[in-house]
Order: C-alpha cells, then structure tokens, then sequence
C-alpha cells in the first residue's frame, strides 16, 4: 500500500518487496550523476518511460529523478538481474511491455 494511504484495495503501490522495503516513506534521493537530491520517480503522476529506459535487464535512468531512483532503490543488483532475466525465460520481463504501460512495478 502507499505510504501513509488508506489500506483499501483502490490504493495499490505494486512493486517487489526488496525495493519497496528499500524505498519505505523516501520521497528524495540523490541523482548519482549531479550529487543533488531530487524527488524519486512516482508510479501514481508519472510515466515510467519518461524517467527509465531497458538495456537488457538493466533499468537506466534517463532524469535526475530516474537515475536517483534506480540507485537509491538498488534496482540494477545482481539478485534482480537474475530474476528479470529468468521472468524473460518465461515470456513476462517487463521490456516486453509497451512503455506506457511500464510502471516500477512491472520494472522492479
């Protein structure tokens, strides 16, 4: 559920539980590229596409905001580049997506 949001079933934050326990109530982090804290990407007013692009099972961040957000929520480490890559074995990595319909969730 989001943060601080009612527990009702209208009020999903789909994500994997490794970053959301990473992410917890954070609503900044720090863009790696330029050292300034920005907000971090939020699935609720923004599009995935606009802040992360795929290269390979990689997510890259394309704005302070993307950049600031796949770091602070680790989401390029090992163990998830295993599991993007074994959900693609299967048919259901998140790249095969159009981008608009990618949320972190379907990118975690």
């Amino acid at each position: 559920m989001a943060s601080n949001g009612p527990t009702v079933i209208d009020n999903p934050a789909l994500t994997c539980v490794s970053c959301s326990l990473r992410k917890h109530a954070k609503l900044a982090a720090v863009d790696p590229d330029t050292d300034s804290e920005v907000p971090i990407f939020n699935l609720r007013t923004e599009r995935w596409a606009d802040h992360f692009r795929w290269d390979g099972f990689r997510v890259i961040g394309l704005t302070p905001t993307g950049r600031a957000t796949a770091a602070s929520l680790g989401m390029n480490r090992p163990l998830v580049l295993a599991i993007r890559e074994e959900e693609a074995a299967r048919g259901r990595h998140p790249s095969n997506e159009p981008a608009e319909m990618q949320t972190p969730a379907s990118a975690g």
